[in-house]
């Protein structure tokens, strides 16, 4: 391959890497539009806008149409200001704007006649309607992300604060679609999340649950996007420990309980998750400072659980393991006697009766099995079974053992993003 046709080979891969990169891109970013006029109505064309980032300080320098009409795509989400600015016209600032992903923000500007000394504040308020896209977006505050308690600590289970969500709205099974950063994040199955970021990685938790538009075309179901946070030029983070334990529960007053008052198999569980966050300009000493151009954030969370589950199992009497059965009442204590026949059987005497065609086997007085019919290997593992400690009355089975048994299940999880403009 010639140098001149793998340069052209690698310049086409890049773009259509960029490209890619773009159309995924739009549905973890927002996007900011308006139209910019003049007092009496009338647009006003060519009129500079930019659009800043609060946290970040990048800007996106814009002008507007002939028809006044800016758009500001690609936004990473945030809080945002917007500044528009025309000849004659003095210039007017429009501050409090919030971004989400998904979502589009309409930023109208009404531009006075007035010296460029002059300029003119605007506090920008949420819309009571959203009438730019034709889904219906809603948005988790990411208070509500962080403080409230979930099971596990699942974001998952934040879908349940959403109104109009129910366990099953009918429709089938893995309708549902889960989006992380502008990728999907499932797998093969039903509602399979691949990747369950820490709640407190992340920034932005919005559910589009009706008319969904092209980009979230390939489900029948509702669409929940999450987005993780981003670097700002402050840095900033948290370290967190959660703990939950069943030492702290309050105890079942319908609970089986043993000779003590204790609850009888009660299971205990100690589950910890802990980890942090962290967020802020890439910075290399002496080579590079990437203040409101390039941002890291990066998550490491940790979960263990320690669990005592207590079991019943049927284990054998140790003198069963030697054979001898008399303890069990299924067997009549000597056989032949009042026309008792649950007696124990010697294999070893079975015989075929040719003018009936029917097998024969001699049963033992008692029901003891011999130490000679024993097989050895059977005897090795009847030998690994450890005694009874618990007898339950109310079971078919008279001989029970309490088992318990300890399981521990290491989750841990690590989240990078990196942001630049």
């Amino acid at each position: 391959m010639s140098r001149k046709v793998f340069m052209g080979f690698l310049a086409t891969l890049m773009v259509g890497l960029s490209t890619t990169t773009i159309l995924e891109a739009s549905i973890d970013r927002g996007s900011i539009q308006g139209t910019v006029t003049d007092q009496q109505g009338a647009t006003v064309p060519r009129a500079k806008v930019v659009v800043k980032n609060v946290n970040t300080n990048i800007e996106v320098n814009l002008s507007t149409n002939s028809d006044g009409f800016y758009l500001a795509a690609e936004l990473v989400p945030g809080k945002y200001s917007v500044r528009v600015s025309a000849q004659g016209f003095s210039p007017l600032e429009i501050n409090g704007l919030a971004v989400t992903a998904g979502t589009v923000t309409t930023a109208d500007a009404k531009l006075t006649v007035g010296a460029v000394s002059q300029r003119v504040e605007v506090t920008a308020k949420p819309p009571l309607v959203e009438a730019t896209p034709a889904n219906f977006t809603t948005a988790l505050e990411t208070k509500y992300i962080q403080d409230v308690p979930l099971v596990g600590r699942d974001i998952q289970a934040l879908v349940q604060l959403m109104p109009g969500i129910t366990q099953s709205s009918g429709s089938q099974g893995g309708a549902n679609a889960w989006y992380l950063d502008g990728s999907l994040n499932a797998a093969l199955g039903p509602e399979n999340v691949v990747v369950n970021p820490s709640p407190d990685a992340v920034s932005e938790f919005n559910v589009v649950d009706n008319g969904l538009a092209a980009e979230w075309g390939r489900t029948s179901g509702a669409v929940i996007n999450v987005v993780l946070k981003s670097g700002t030029n402050s840095v900033h983070g948290d370290t967190y420990e959660f703990n939950r334990n069943s030492y702290f529960n309050a105890t079942n007053p319908f609970a089986r309980r043993d000779a003590q008052g204790r609850p009888f198999l009660a299971p205990r569980v100690n589950f910890n998750n802990f980890g942090g966050t962290l967020g802020g300009p890439v910075r290399v000493p002496r080579i590079y400072n990437g203040k409101n151009r390039t941002f890291f954030f990066v998550s490491w969370d940790v979960s263990l659980v320690h669990e005592n589950r207590p079991t019943i199992l049927t284990v054998p009497l140790p003198a069963e393991r030697a054979g001898d059965f008399r303890g069990d009442p299924r067997f009549a204590p000597v056989c032949g006697v009042n026309g008792a026949t649950n007696c124990l059987y010697d294999p070893y005497s079975t015989t075929f009766d040719p003018a009936t065609g029917e097998y024969h086997r001699t049963p033992f007085s008692t029901p003891v099995v011999p130490p000679d019919r024993i097989d050895p290997l059977a005897a090795f593992y009847l030998s690994s079974y450890p005694d009874p400690n618990f007898v339950d009355p109310l079971a078919n089975y008279h001989l029970q053992q309490l088992h318990r048994y300890r399981r521990q299940q290491p989750d841990d999880s690590q989240h990078f993003r990196q942001d630049r403009p």
